[in-house]
């Protein structure tokens, strides 16, 4: 959209734009839709929809969110079982493209979650790192070799140093050869 109203407020949430603001924008939106339904919006059709799309239930979109929603819906492409611009169906076209929207950010947050480099070596948080670091460090100081490496289970040794154990080879039937 080229509306310079919208262009402003693109990527503000619902709730931080102004009122007036906010019911210019669906004012707009229903038009569009209205034009890609083949329909003419109601006034009280487009009242109860700028009640809904400020409601708690959608005020945290951003704004290019519920835009799409009234875009994509009127296009077709979100549920709906009819063509019209009624408030349910807008309920539907909202309820749907905010799930997408949680469920992508939602995976934004695991993404920089995961990329972190920090977390993935916190050898006390996560365990796993300091087990295979431990049954390393017995096979190059000669404690296991090739034939008893595999006697090392690495999730049990793991399990025990996330309860604060300390392992030892014979915790694993395992001779010291040194000895």
């Amino acid at each position: 959209m080229k509306d310079k109203t919208y262009q402003t407020y693109v990527n503000y949430k619902v709730s931080e734009v102004p009122l007036e603001t906010m019911q210019y924008l669906i004012n707009l939106f229903v038009n569009y839709a209205a034009i890609n339904l083949g329909a003419s919006p109601d006034k009280a059709n487009v009242d109860r929809i700028i009640e809904q799309v400020q409601g708690h239930e959608f005020n945290f979109l951003p704004v290019s969110v519920v835009a799409s929603a009234f875009m994509r819906g009127s296009l077709g492409k979100l549920k709906n079982d009819k063509t019209t611009l009624s408030p349910r169906n807008i309920f539907e076209w909202l309820t749907e493209v905010s799930i997408e929207y949680k469920q992508g950010v939602e995976h934004d947050k695991r993404d920089r979650e995961l990329s972190n480099t920090e977390k993935t070596f916190d050898l006390y948080k996560y365990p796993v790192g300091a087990a295979i670091n431990w049954k390393i460090d017995c096979y190059n100081s000669g404690l296991i070799d090739n034939e008893t490496w595999d006697f090392i289970n690495i999730k049990t040794v793991a399990e025990m140093f996330a309860r604060g154990q300390h392992p030892i080879i014979k915790d694993f039937g395992i001779k010291n050869k040194n000895l």
